[in-house]
């Protein structure tokens, strides 16, 4: 049995959301080792290039021993335009890297827009919600919840099945996307 968030919907929300504001040239923080992370880049990939066949979508992995904010940062100091959108597929790394880098240099990021892919009530300690990011929401709550429908439920599922839940996802727009004119 998996539960997981709608991870495909996901990604599609988010590239809706940055193309209806207007957003062309954009960067993903990439984990390829993680599949969740990356079945919400593909499928955001898939919707941009689908809405914009001429965006530009910049994948940027984390690289071992640097952190997301150095290899964020090393990005943005080799590219040229710099993008004016940044999706975290997981969302702490949005805090952490507001924190570390957008909080210590505001004038450089003041144009950048800013989108995660959070759970509300997950958030790590010490990076509590800093900023308010417009986000790929999913509840804590619902992923519980089907776990222990399926506790429960378990003496009808006789016969050994794979069963794989999807939550439901959805957009909340707070303002950190920037419209692009």
């Amino acid at each position: 049995i998996t539960i997981t968030s709608d991870n495909t919907l996901g990604g599609e929300l988010a590239a809706e959301h940055l193309h209806r504001m207007g957003h062309r040239h954009i960067a993903v923080n990439l984990a390829l080792s993680h599949p969740t992370r990356m079945e919400r880049y593909q499928s955001f990939l898939g919707r941009m290039k689908l809405l914009d066949p001429d965006c530009r979508i910049d994948g940027v992995e984390e690289k071992p021993g640097q952190g997301i904010t150095r290899t964020l940062l090393r990005y943005f100091d080799s590219v040229d335009p710099v993008p004016t959108a940044l999706f975290f597929p997981a969302g702490g790394f949005a805090q952490i890297f507001y924190e570390e880098a957008v909080l210590s240099d505001p004038e450089r990021f003041r144009n950048l827009s800013i989108m995660s892919y959070d759970r509300p009530s997950d958030f790590w300690p010490p990076h509590e919600r800093i900023y308010d990011f417009d986000r790929i929401e999913f509840r804590s709550e619902d992923l519980m919840n089907w776990t222990e429908y399926y506790i429960i439920n378990r003496p009808m599922m006789e016969n050994r099945t794979p069963i794989h839940t999807s939550i439901r996802t959805t957009l909340k727009v707070v303002g950190s996307v920037k419209r692009i004119v």
